[in-house]
Parts: C-alpha cells; sequence; structure tokens
C-alpha cells in the first residue's frame, strides 16, 4: 500500500488527489497547501485524504510532512520545485511534477539540465524516481 503527498490543491492537485483515491494499491492521500480551506474542501471529498497546510516558502516545513511517504506529486508553482526535490530525497520518496522547476538566478536551461542530471541522479542513488514536467 502506497501512501502520497499531493503538494499543491489547485486544478492540477485536486485531480491527482481523486484520481489516487479510486487506486487500490494507494492507502492515504495526504493533501497540503498553503491555502488550508481549500485542503479541508478536498479531504471531505476523499475516503483515503488527509489534511495538513504548508508554507512551502520554508524547507522546513515541507519536510515535515514528506516523512514515509512513498510519493511526492508536486503541484506548486515552478519556484518551488528544488525545495520539494531536495525533501524528497531525504525522504526517499519518488517524486512527480507537472511544470518542472528552476533555480532562482540560473538560467531556465541550465535548470532543466540540472534536474536532469545532478538531482536525477541523485534520485537514482537512492533507488528512486524523478519524473519533472509531466
Amino acid at each position: 500500500m502506497k501512501k502520497i503527498l499531493v503538494l499543491g490543491v489547485g486544478a492540477q492537485g485536486s485531480t491527482v488527489a481523486k484520481r489516487m483515491d479510486e487506486e487500490p494499491n494507494v492507502s492515504e492521500i495526504i493533501c497540503a497547501d498553503y491555502d488550508k480551506k481549500a485542503v479541508d474542501n478536498l479531504v471531505k471529498t476523499l475516503k483515503k485524504g488527509k489534511g495538513t497546510q504548508v508554507d512551502a516558502t520554508k524547507k522546513e516545513s515541507i519536510a515535515a510532512i514528506v516523512k514515509d511517504v512513498d510519493l511526492i506529486v508536486n503541484a506548486l508553482p515552478m519556484e518551488f520545485g528544488l525545495d520539494v526535490m531536495e525533501a524528497a530525497i531525504e525522504a526517499k520518496a519518488n517524486y512527480q511534477d507537472f511544470a518542472a522547476c528552476y533555480t532562482p538566478g540560473v538560467d531556465w536551461v541550465k535548470s532543466i539540465q540540472r534536474m536532469y542530471g545532478e538531482v536525477g541522479n541523485r534520485f537514482k542513488a537512492i533507488g528512486k524516481t524523478a519524473i519533472i514536467s509531466t
């Protein structure tokens, strides 16, 4: 049974959470967003959902909720991607996002190369997968 964390419960994140709620091999879906009301409204519609508030501008806020999850689905804006990927690596969790990410102050192409190269290799080293820009 898999435990999933969905970060960001807007259109994309809530759609993923609802779809994963139907999967028999998913035991729990943690829905997290800065907007607590949005989280609560989504969790009410899920059988396997639990909700929490997260401040994605603070790495420690992300790190506090990623423990023991098998997959982190990042539906947050791109500027949070790298911190969420780092949290996934620390938690030894698989990772998926919808819009890649970028490193502030670094050329977009170099940011993408870093994710596929350096960061991707770090996921590989712990036996996990990171899928970006899905």
